[in-house]
């Protein structure tokens, strides 16, 4: 069977399902007005570099430590009643969470923003096994709609006029057509609302996972994520290894610099959720080495994203899909994987 991560000529000007006939101008305006937005937020704070680099510290130790401090945050979360399972790879993980679905009856998902499902193509998954599956947050929403992938890590239908999402809303809903932004969001908030009080399942990713304690935390702006983790009767959360912390001794310092660098927002609102039949599924990679570079590398790339779009180079898109997390740091020259020297150089985020 054919890898479909090799093979792409990533370093030609133009590649192929990027390029389009004119730039996205929507897409230019919400990039530009993001970095603009984030850089002014995090360089307003006169301690900023002094945060930047207590949290490189507190990376680098979880890095020197990870085996231990993974072991630990599992030990910690299953003495609460939470199940853990490991994953190897997308494979496996979508096996598990359909195992879990399967036990439990489940025909209906809800779905916080997860960029761990989105590698794993797990709503494909639920469409093989029969699972309705339903974006909540409103970008991942509008998207599914329209049938593609998200355009961007942190807004997935940037790329999205508000006359275009009327239309989708329009056609795929069957509501009178408006572009004006505040009925839009009503629009989906009815349809979501639904959905929330309906679904067997909920799922989530997670934004920082706490070892010592056991516990994680969720970051949101819309209270979707909490809709999606309490009003189903089963939440599963997906966390790769890289969004694990020593302790919630240092959780208000990410929580200070996550908003200002994703999204130039100051705050946002970390739900809370009982820990009732919780489910914790874990995709990580086998090698220590390759793993160690990803958690080490791969910081605030939703931040950097904004910063080097592809699709402000190209006048394209910029699929999630294109080049997972995991694909660039498993590619590693000489790990023996066609086209593997260039696929790191793909984006030039650093």
């Amino acid at each position: 069977m054919e890898n479909p991560l090799c093979g792409a000529a990533f370093l030609k000007p133009e590649t192929k399902q990027l390029a389009e006939p004119k730039p996205n101008q929507a897409l230019i305006d919400a990039m530009t007005k993001s970095i603009d937005v984030s850089l002014q937020t995090c360089w307003s704070i006169p301690d900023w570099p002094a945060w930047r680099d207590a949290a490189h510290d507190v990376k680098a130790y979880t890095l020197a430590n990870l085996d231990k401090l993974l072991a630990q945050f599992a030990d910690n979360l299953e003495a609460k009643g939470v199940r853990v399972l490991w994953a190897r790879d997308a494979e496996d993980a979508n096996r598990i969470v359909l195992d879990i679905a399967k036990e439990n009856g489940v025909k209906t998902v809800v779905k916080g923003k997860s960029m761990v499902s989105e590698e794993m193509e797990l709503n494909r998954a639920f469409a093989s096994a029969g699972i309705k599956a339903l974006e909540t947050d409103l970008g991942e929403f509008i998207v599914q709609l329209t049938g593609k992938r998200p355009t961007h890590i942190v807004t997935p239908a940037t790329h999205l006029s508000a006359k275009e999402v009327g239309e989708v809303f329009h056609e795929k809903l069957g509501v009178p057509f408006t572009e004006q932004h505040e009925e839009l969001t009503m629009i989906a908030r009815h349809k979501l609302r639904e959905e929330f009080i309906s679904a067997d399942m909920g799922m989530s990713g997670i934004n920082i996972a706490m070892a010592s304690t056991g516990s994680f935390c969720l970051v949101e702006n819309e209270g979707n994520i909490g809709l999606s983790t309490t009003a189903p009767k089963i939440h599963v959360a997906l966390m790769g290894i890289e969004k694990l912390i020593p302790g919630p001794e240092y959780l208000p310092l990410f929580l200070n610099m996550l908003p200002r660098m994703g999204t130039g927002q100051k705050l946002k609102s970390p739900p809370l959720h009982p820990l009732r039949r919780v489910h914790g599924a874990l995709p990580g990679l086998p090698a220590g080495r390759r793993l160690g570079l990803r958690l080490g590398l791969s910081r605030s790339a939703g931040r950097r994203l904004n910063a080097a779009a592809p699709g402000l180079r190209e006048g394209g898109k910029t699929p999630v899909r294109l080049i997972p997390l995991r694909s660039v740091f498993a590619d590693l020259p000489g790990q023996g994987r066609p086209g593997a020297p260039d696929r790191p150089f793909a984006r030039r985020i650093d």
